[in-house]
């Protein structure tokens, strides 16, 4: 299913990989129209999860570009796991 929301962001949610092929395809050349008459920024394509994905006009993309991103690369708040010397790494037997 692919829907409209403002600011040019196209939604595609699906399961089936082909359909989201299918979908995202045609969601770039629905955003590829408004970026030709614009002609100001590029598309960029965004993973929000396995069954989630936006296309959208980005003015960080040049203009004739298309790039894509997954959005848990962009979290750099994330914690990141540190062991000590001290603690030793516990393995499964």
């Amino acid at each position: 299913m692919i829907k409209h929301l403002p600011d040019l962001v196209l939604e595609i949610t699906a399961r089936e990989p082909g359909i989201i092929e299918t979908e995202l395809n045609a969601a770039v050349e629905t955003i590829i129209k408004q970026a030709e008459r614009e002609r100001s920024c590029g598309i960029l394509v965004t993973q929000h999860g396995y069954d989630r994905y936006t296309v959208a006009l980005d003015p960080d993309v040049p203009y004739g570009e298309t790039r894509e991103r997954r959005e848990w690369d962009t979290h750099a708040n994330t914690p990141k796991l540190e062991v000590s010397a001290d603690q030793p790494i516990q393995r499964a037997a």
